[in-house]
């Protein structure tokens, strides 16, 4: 009849308490079972909420790794005094954080439209330009290749 352990008892003390075949079959599982060490990466958004000092202070001691900035949102002027606080923050707390700068990518946006429509159908082939033209759903030749084309809708960057 086995032995109960009390609860008390710590995790070496029961394993010593086993059977030689017991005390094996740990060794192999264990050499086996050990788990990598945690690379996960705390990142967060800093924006309106947590440009205060304190607040970035409070985020590096709960464990924020990384803090993104949306360079989509706000100025250069501002991206650059926050990361000087980011880093003043890290500074004072005495933990080394890292700065992810999400820059945007392009956006391109619909132009004039005749008639300030134009219903576009399944399968159909649509020219974006960046010349500044009225577009359309007709099919046309395209001026600059001269091959024919079904659609022509302007779109251009936003500045």
């Amino acid at each position: 009849m086995a032995t109960a352990t009390p609860i008390s008892a710590s995790p070496a003390s029961v394993i010593e308490t086993q059977p030689p075949a017991v005390l094996e079959m740990v060794k192999k599982v264990s050499s086996i079972a050990t788990l990598p060490e945690v690379t996960s990466k705390i990142i967060a958004t800093v924006g309106p909420a947590s440009w205060d000092p304190s607040v970035l202070e409070q985020m590096i001691a709960a464990g924020t790794d990384v803090f993104r900035l949306n360079f989509s949102h706000a100025g250069p002027d501002k991206q650059a005094e926050t990361i000087a606080k980011v880093r003043a923050a890290s500074e004072r707390v005495g933990r080394e954080v890292a700065v992810l700068g999400d820059l945007p990518g392009p956006k391109l946006r619909i132009g004039e439209l005749r008639d300030d429509f134009a219903e576009l159908e399944t399968g159909m082939h649509v020219t974006l330009t960046p010349s500044e033209i009225e577009g359309d759903r007709e099919k046309d030749i395209d001026n600059a290749s001269g091959h024919r084309r079904s659609g022509r809708l302007q779109a251009f960057k936003k500045e």
